[in-house]
């Protein structure tokens, strides 16, 4: 064996040893020194046969962001909720469902906190007020009118009853409508690239076991994975609020902006097409069920900045509401103030939203929780 073959060969057997020893030392590192520290990072979200993706049901976890920890607690229907708990399908009173995206999830807030779980705290200390027996959340995150109506459907046709149905259709449903649609073979919802799908799924598994039970190998591996692995949805990195802010108001950031640019508008018509026409089945649906049906609209950062407040979410959402016999709540005017300067936006936005991402913040889930329990009685 000629000199090279051989330097080759030693180097080939020291990273095979090296990536063993590694794996070893990380394993028992992970279970024996860590193992109290609950490290364990468990996902939430699992796939469904009829409406595509769901959360596990009597889960009790938390998720971190930006070293901000959120706890997620679902009962036993793996709806959202205040505590690990028995749901059942028939109802001795008036249930309230909320339906939505992340925004009505509650994405990086204690269920406590989002204005979910404040309007339920409220409703079930006042029962004279709002004559509401139970509130219940089944907002996801990435949900759109295409699942909003066949998980509605899924459950009433299990027998899962409700009187009240209160939709909040986020702006970037409109985008995310694009991505499903629904099989008639197999009378389920699809997303139009399920090969990539499937390959995101795996990879997070594989993410997540190695997060779980080699912390030291997952964190090496991540660091070469960030240097040298050029992702086009990385997420982008900013020197302080302010440039974030700069950052997710501006065109680079599109899928929030076709309520303010044409070219975004017309590029996703094919989404408000598909929301409207899921949404009408909706209603159509509690029609049916004799559901009182609420659609709610609200804003990003985006449309307080650019001072959006007779938005394209609110003139289509209204339209269809005063077409179709659907009370309607619109939020935008609590956030958006014509008279406020460039100052008084930034200073909104970091008030109400949670810092370095899209979603609201405790205040600002209490700004719609407050509204809402103010507006919502006077609903026929």
């Amino acid at each position: 064996m000629s000199i090279h073959k051989k330097i080759i060969f030693h180097i080939i057997l020291f990273c095979i040893f090296f990536i063993i020893s590694d794996f070893i030392i990380s394993f028992a590192y992970t279970k024996f020194i860590i193992k109290d520290k609950k490290f364990k990072s468990e996902g939430h979200g699992v796939e469904h046969d009829s409406f595509h993706h769901h959360l596990k049901k009597n889960l009790e976890t938390t998720d971190i962001f930006n070293k901000k920890k959120y706890k997620i607690i679902t009962n036993s229907l793996g709806f959202r909720d205040k505590k690990i708990r028995n749901v059942e399908y028939i109802s001795n009173g008036r249930r309230l469902v909320f339906i939505g995206d992340s925004f009505t999830f509650g994405s990086l807030l204690d269920y406590e906190n989002t204005f979910v779980g404040k309007i339920d705290k409220e409703m079930s200390a006042n029962f004279d007020k709002f004559k509401i027996d139970e509130v219940i959340n089944m907002g996801v995150p990435s949900y759109t009118p295409i699942i909003y109506y066949h998980k509605i459907k899924f459950y009433i046709d299990a027998g899962f009853e409700f009187s009240d149905l209160v939709v909040f259709i986020d702006i970037s449903d409109i985008q995310n409508e694009t991505v499903y649609y629904y099989n008639e073979d197999a009378k389920n919802v699809v997303a139009y690239n399920e090969a990539n799908y499937h390959y995101l799924k795996l990879k997070r598994l594989v993410v997540l076991f190695l997060k779980d039970n080699f912390i030291a190998s997952y964190h090496i591996l991540n660091t070469i994975n960030d240097f040298v692995v050029k992702n086009e949805n990385e997420v982008k990195t900013f020197k302080n609020e302010d440039e974030y802010i700069k950052f997710i108001v501006s065109k680079s950031h599109k899928i929030d902006k076709w309520t303010i640019d044409k070219d975004v508008y017309s590029e996703y018509s094919s989404g408000i097409k598909s929301a409207l026409k899921y949404m009408k089945l909706l209603k159509s649906l509690c029609e049916k069920n004799n559901i009182k049906l609420t659609v709610a609209v609200y804003p990003w950062a985006t449309q307080i900045y650019h001072k959006d407040l007779e938005s394209k979410q609110v003139s289509i959402w209204k339209d269809f509401s005063e077409t179709n016999n659907v009370n309607f709540m619109n939020l935008f005017p609590i956030f958006i103030n014509l008279k406020d300067n460039q100052n008084d936006i930034r200073k909104k936005i970091k008030k109400y939203y949670s810092p370095y991402d899209v979603h609201f913040n405790k205040k600002g889930n209490e700004l719609i929780s407050n509204f809402f329990l103010k507006e919502y009685n006077n609903f026929k």
